[in-house]
């Protein structure tokens, strides 16, 4: 769960780690991530860095508008070179 802040194309912003693989992760054990990036016509590509108790990790989250409102793409991790499908919407 990220908010995120727009200042012309650039995007910033900061939050917690809440799941992982569809599985809910416990209030204590979530992990802060901070994203940057730029918005480029209807993509919109960032770059994370979660700091775990272990150690941090890096990588990138390409997302593209729908016509449903939400951003649909791909996110790529150096964590055990982690890569999926992401999906990011509007909280109400």
């Amino acid at each position: 769960r990220v908010q995120l802040q727009q200042n012309g194309d650039r995007i910033t912003g900061s939050g917690v780690k809440v799941s992982e693989n569809g599985n809910a992760i416990a209030v204590g054990r979530r992990t802060p991530i901070s994203v940057e990036g730029t918005i480029e016509g209807r993509r919109l590509n960032l770059r994370f860095t979660e700091r775990g108790a272990q150690r941090s990790s890096t990588g990138s989250i390409t997302l593209e508008l729908a016509d449903d409102g939400t951003l649909r793409g791909t996110f790529k991790s150096d964590a055990a070179n982690a890569r999926g499908t992401s999906l990011a919407r509007r909280a109400r």
